[in-house]
């Protein structure tokens, strides 16, 4: 399991990337700092990309070794969040598959860094993270705009992705109006970043949360808030201007489209209006969820994922479950 402070370094990075050097800023602490544990996933490992940046990750062993093993599952935060999005489902995943947390860049722990805040340079980070833990394939979930991220690894390097969990994600937000809304107001952040009134649109879509969500929730926001202004503008203008439809529909992995029931941003018609762009594909939605199935429902999130990926599951590509 990860240690805090422990640094696993890519000796085939020999530069920085052109333009990424640190933001001058006392907020959030630096990232060479040990972070804090989280209470359910666990202490973070540092992972250094280059001497100007750093990723943080929580690497959870498979717990149940008498059942059959369900490879790596790399857990991609949504824009704007961090890995604690995924406290609850990382819990269940890993009773039966090695499951990796990762704080894209700019995001949770990770270096803040002054641009490239693009789906590409996180599916970057993510190969990168890949290769340093010696992990070949891997299963990708990606929550909203780390959905985006998978598809990116997926299309760039699909010989090192097995499955593809998409949550509430699309190829593109172009059409979609509430998305473009939540667009235009990050690119009004001041310095201190997204305010209140914000995170509560972005988060809440009026779904009956179960026991223990609302706590999640919280936890979810205070990540949020310590997001730079500069990283939920430049992440989200990202998602809004990319169109990887066609890369994706010539993929031949297999996909699970999930989206909460009560999602209103990226909910059940848009992810039907995905997978018709898809070969391969399960679409199911997440009952009494809205915009964060990993925080309303993770129990059933993670039963969908396991059945997914077990050989004997019974979530079938083509399965319209909507």
């Amino acid at each position: 399991s990860a240690v805090a402070g422990n640094e696993a370094v890519a000796d085939s990075i020999d530069s920085n990337p052109p333009g990424e050097v640190p933001v001058v800023a006392p907020q959030p602490a630096p990232v060479d700092l040990e972070p804090a544990p989280d209470p359910l996933l666990g202490a973070e490992t540092i992972f250094r990309v280059s001497d100007n940046q750093r990723l943080t990750y929580t690497d959870l062993p498979a717990r149940n070794i008498t059942e059959p093993a369900s490879g790596t599952i790399v857990l991609l935060h949504d824009f704007g969040s961090a890995s604690t999005q995924w406290q609850a489902t990382a819990a269940l995943l890993n009773e039966f598959s090695r499951v990796i947390a990762m704080d894209l860049r700019g995001h949770g722990n990770s270096s803040r860094l002054a641009c490239c805040y693009s789906a590409l340079d996180m599916a970057g980070d993510v190969i990168k993270l890949l290769d340093t833990l010696g992990v070949d394939r891997a299963t990708l979930v990606g929550s909203g705009g780390g959905g985006l991220v998978a598809q990116k690894v997926a299309t760039g390097s699909p010989h090192r992705v097995s499955h593809l969990v998409l949550i509430g994600s699309d190829s593109s937000a172009a059409g979609n109006s509430r998305y473009q809304d939540f667009q235009r107001q990050a690119a009004s952040f001041g310095e201190i970043g997204a305010d209140e009134q914000f995170i509560r649109t972005w988060n809440d879509t009026g779904a009956a949360r179960e026991d223990g969500a609302e706590q999640r929730l919280h936890l979810l926001g205070l990540a949020q808030r310590n997001t730079p202004a500069a990283v939920w503008a430049d992440s989200l203008v990202g998602f809004v201007q990319a169109d990887s439809s066609d890369a994706v529909a010539g993929l031949q992995i297999p996909t699970l489209l999930m989206a909460g029931d009560a999602d209103t941003v990226m909910g059940p018609a848009s992810q039907r209006s995905f997978a018709l762009s898809l070969r391969s594909e399960v679409v199911v939605p997440v009952i009494g969820s809205g915009r964060y199935p990993s925080i309303d429902n993770p129990a059933q999130l993670a039963g969908n994922i396991r059945k997914f990926l077990s050989p004997r599951g019974t979530l079938h590509a083509s399965t319209f479950l909507y």
